[in-house]
């Protein structure tokens, strides 16, 4: 399966390499953390310090996986490991699992809203009210014509649209899956069993075809008899990564990332959004 132009290996070496000084520093200064005199600050900030290395850890490996050895990988996975005395846990999920806030269509907006909004709205009303505000910030600003919204908590500027609409919404609505259908392999069965047309027999079968250890978005696509319009049959490129890093005491560390690959072979790919701690900040 395709996922986007293959990194160049020159640039996974250099992150794996920034990777693993970054957790060896943290480990040896752990040990100086473990003598009597260290504060509880010195190992606050150390545990800190070994909790972003793990992380950046685990967005290599990801980022490794996803565009240097793509065949391998199917569009949602998830993997742990071990690493340094603490441990890595590595969610992937395609983007397209997400309904787009700036290239979906009133249909699919609306769509969205009837799936998982918080019921301040009339669905068609949410959407119409969307494309307005979409439209009239690329009539005045034209350079934001690709992206009006931002982030998807953008969603609040648009008339009517309340916080527990945004809250209901932030997990199933992206500004990151610029083709503007939903890949469905990974989008919630929830939302398709919205879209228009679907059958619970399709459903069914689109359950099944999830289980199937090679399924791609071409393989979920053939199993529904009318498959909408808004149904995907290629992956997006783009994919949504939650890495959890643990190491032996305190709690679990969590960043998530928007990857795609980068213009710049050498870097291996690129970060389009970060929330977190590690090599992202």
């Amino acid at each position: 399966m395709t996922r986007g132009r293959l990194a160049g290996d020159d640039g996974y070496v250099m992150v794996a390499v920034l990777v693993f000084v970054a957790l060896f520093a943290s480990l040896a200064a752990s040990t100086l953390s473990s003598t009597a005199g260290a504060s509880a600050q010195v190992r606050a900030a150390l545990h800190q310090s070994r909790s972003a290395a793990l992380i950046d850890a685990g967005l290599a490996s990801a980022g490794y996986a996803l565009f240097a050895e793509p065949d391998a990988v199917p569009p949602a996975m998830t993997f742990e490991f071990a690493l340094g005395g603490g441990a890595v846990r590595v969610a992937i999920e395609d983007e397209a699992g997400r309904v787009d806030l700036n290239a979906a269509d009133e249909e699919l907006l609306a769509t969205l809203y009837r799936a998982f909004g918080g019921g301040n709205l009339q669905p068609e009303s949410f959407a119409q009210a969307v494309v307005s505000w979409r439209d009239a910030v690329r009539e005045q600003w034209p350079e934001n014509s690709v992206r009006p919204f931002r982030q998807v908590g953008d969603l609040l500027q648009v008339a009517g649209v309340a916080a527990d609409d945004v809250a209901t919404l932030l997990e199933h609505a992206t500004v990151f899956n610029p083709q503007g259908s939903v890949d469905p392999l990974s989008a919630p069965l929830r939302l398709v069993a919205a879209l228009p047309g679907s059958t619970q027999a399709d459903l069914e079968r689109l359950a099944a075809a999830r289980l199937l250890p090679n399924a791609t978005p071409e393989t979920a696509f053939s199993v529904l008899a009318n498959p909408s319009r808004h149904i995907a049959r290629n992956p997006s490129g783009i994919y949504r990564v939650k890495i959890a890093a643990r190491v032996e005491s305190g709690h679990p560390r969590e960043a998530s990332a928007v990857l795609a690959a980068s213009e710049d072979e050498a870097a291996g790919f690129g970060i389009l959004a970060w929330d977190g701690e590690g090599a992202g900040r």
